[in-house]
């Protein structure tokens, strides 16, 4: 017998496809659970493709239909290996549970988590084999891999742990990746990590530092990104939005290119 979707069903699937950033008040309260458990598994399996697959059974949804990545691994410890926990509680970011789980391999699955092809995951077999000599002085190295495989959490934390310098280089460029982005749920993905480094910004002014990295303001580079005035709420910087809708980036001169550094 043929399975029909429910129109709930199809009705999730046209929201995440088509409206990623839409939002789902004016929808019925049933419809909007559909959608956001539909979307978080989604993402979820798309963010950890590269990794085991966990079982259906052991997904775990809030009353919003949101899924709780924490109460779905602890599910999954019931039935996948250690190895496999230590990949995924890793990916997660739930770095404080790898060193438990780590405790739980066997020799043979130690050796294999240290030589893992993800260097993610090879680095922190290595610190958790070596927890007094835990160090995160290659954030900026890690972010770069995670952030290329969307493995957000964790992504957040070495982005939390550089210099103000640092986290002004990449969340402009972040914020270009996620422009420059065609297709809308992968747009979707972008923005999630980067409304999360908007949000943690801490940055002080420091002009000094806009000759080393000017190019990241480079006016024909940016001039291409105009679609910026179009981007969701929550993946705007203020500043850059306002420079566009008044003289444009492409018309900045030095002075204002280093103003507009400040704000950022």
């Amino acid at each position: 017998m043929t399975h029909v979707p429910s129109l709930f069903a199809l009705a999730s699937d046209y929201f995440i496809k088509n409206k990623p950033f839409v939002l789902l008040s004016p929808v019925p309260r049933t419809v909007q659970i559909d959608v956001n458990r539909a979307e978080s598994r989604k993402l979820f399996d798309y963010r950890f493709r590269s990794l085991t697959t966990i079982p259906e059974e052991c997904f775990v949804y809030n009353k919003s239909g949101w899924m709780k990545v924490g109460a779905t691994l602890k599910r999954a410890e019931e039935v996948l290996c250690p190895k496999e926990m230590f990949e995924l509680y890793c990916a997660t970011g739930a770095i404080e549970e790898c060193s438990r789980i780590w405790e739980l391999c066997d020799q043979a699955a130690q050796n294999q988590l240290k030589s893992h092809r993800c260097l993610i995951i090879s680095c922190f077999a290595h610190l958790s084999s070596r927890p007094r000599q835990r160090s995160y002085s290659t954030c900026t190295f890690l972010f770069r891999i995670a952030a290329e495989m969307h493995w957000d959490a964790l992504a957040i934390g070495f982005f939390s742990k550089m210099e103000p310098i640092g986290k002004k280089y990449y969340l402009l460029s972040q914020w270009e990746t996620t422009l420059k982005k065609e297709e809308l749920f992968e747009k979707r993905v972008e923005c999630d990590l980067l409304s999360q480094m908007i949000i943690m910004k801490d940055f002080c002014p420091l002009r000094e530092t806009c000759e080393s990295i000017d190019l990241e303001m480079d006016r024909e580079r940016f001039a291409k990104l105009e679609e910026a005035l179009f981007a969701p709420e929550k993946c705007s910087i203020y500043p850059i939005t306002e420079c566009l809708r008044t003289d444009g980036l492409k018309e900045m001169t030095r002075e204002q290119r280093d103003v507009l550094w400040n704000y950022v």
